[in-house]
């Protein structure tokens, strides 16, 4: 159980950080 709870919550991280990092590149992108 601690495992799956570990993994999810990495999981929940990445998916945050590719985002932010596309909401990053598109206001960069945008003049």
């Amino acid at each position: 159980d601690r495992v799956v709870q570990r993994i999810s919550h990495i999981a929940r991280i990445y998916a945050l950080q590719i985002r932010n990092v596309g909401g990053i590149k598109a206001t960069v992108a945008s003049p």
